[in-house]
């Protein structure tokens, strides 16, 4: 029985919501099991994504982790702990995709299905060896979901394997009538998704339903039936095809309400290219480098029953209680 003053920390990372999004989910399942947990994150983003799925809300502790894709290679990012206040009055910690947090708790768990220095193309080797220094020293734990997983964290951590985070574990397959098309935050590869939008825009009506576009991307001269994304689940349950980076907030998002995923991004992302690998090895995805012909897989599957029936057979395997798995193993292991 976990008392309710067991505190937990969770640090998400700030670079893209997706990992906001991932310690939400935890903290909902955390409460539910009788803890009380702690959101270190941007405090207007996680109260925008808790409005947007009406789920728990935690204490939130207003967070920026200085983690962006530049921090990264210019060094700057291995200073975020810096920024953090005492710790020591936690029972247990929780960084996503953070490695350094152990300097300061060892017993901290790591999650994610990556580690930046592992996935960035450009990173400077000495960053790559502190990072091996870091997971020699501490061997931690690591949480990550399954589907995702890079092949290098069952080396280089104690990995526990859970499910997809979702904020619940009743999903269904909607397979709506829209498309989105989605780069979310940290890529560099808007000017190809503004051509392919050019191209959308001054054709022909492709698709039945509506075309969900990044919002950043968005403009009113564009057809009516083109509109920014609100990213809400309304939206989600109305998407068949997701044409997107695929970062795992977004891509969970879409398969959880039974969307396929055709991938595209940027040369030398490591992190985006295994996880477009994972989807297509699943059955839920398409592994595609270049947007322009994951539009083409995407308007192929959108007309085809025989495949969206396969699909639908990948979806019914997926395993949902990533959240839940993940705080019963967290408060298992508090000393």
């Amino acid at each position: 029985m976990v008392k309710k003053q067991t505190k937990v920390a969770l640090i998400a990372c700030s670079n893209g919501m997706g990992h906001i999004r991932r310690m939400l989910a935890l903290a909902s399942s955390l409460n539910e099991l009788g803890a009380t947990p702690y959101l270190f994150a941007p405090k207007r983003k996680s109260e925008k994504l808790i409005k947007l799925n009406n789920s728990y809300m935690p204490k939130i502790i207003d967070f920026k982790s200085a983690t962006q894709y530049d921090d990264w290679l210019n060094g700057n990012a291995y200073n975020w702990t810096h920024y953090l206040p005492d710790l020591s009055d936690y029972d247990s910690i929780v960084s996503d995709n953070l490695l350094e947090i152990l300097y300061i708790r060892k017993d901290a768990w790591i999650s994610g299905s990556f580690l930046w220095q592992y996935s960035l193309s450009g990173i400077a080797s000495d960053n790559v060896k502190n990072a091996e220094k870091i997971l020699n020293q501490f061997n931690p734990k690591m949480i990550s979901s399954s589907l995702f997983s890079a092949d290098y964290l069952y080396k280089k951590t104690r990995l526990f394997k859970v499910g997809l985070f979702s904020f619940s574990s009743k999903h269904e397959y909607y397979n709506g009538s829209d498309i989105l098309i989605s780069i979310g935050t940290g890529g560099s590869i808007g000017n190809e998704v503004e051509i392919l939008l050019d191209k959308i825009c001054t054709s022909n009506k492709p698709i039945d339903g509506i075309i969900w576009i990044e919002p950043s991307l968005w403009n009113g001269s564009m057809p009516k039936w083109v509109l920014p994304a609100d990213f809400t689940p309304d939206m989600y349950k109305k998407i068949r095809c997701a044409v997107v980076r695929p970062g795992v907030g977004t891509v969970t998002d879409c398969l959880l309400n039974g969307a396929r995923i055709f991938s595209f991004y940027e040369a030398g992302n490591y992190e985006m290219k295994d996880n477009s690998r994972k989807l297509k090895i699943a059955g839920v995805g398409e592994d595609s480098s270049r947007i322009d012909q994951a539009w083409d897989l995407a308007l192929n599957y959108y007309d085809s029953s025989f495949k969206q029936a396969q699909h639908k057979k990948a979806f019914d395997s997926i395993d949902r209680n990533g959240a839940k798995d993940a705080a019963e193993h967290i408060l298992k292991n508090i000393a």
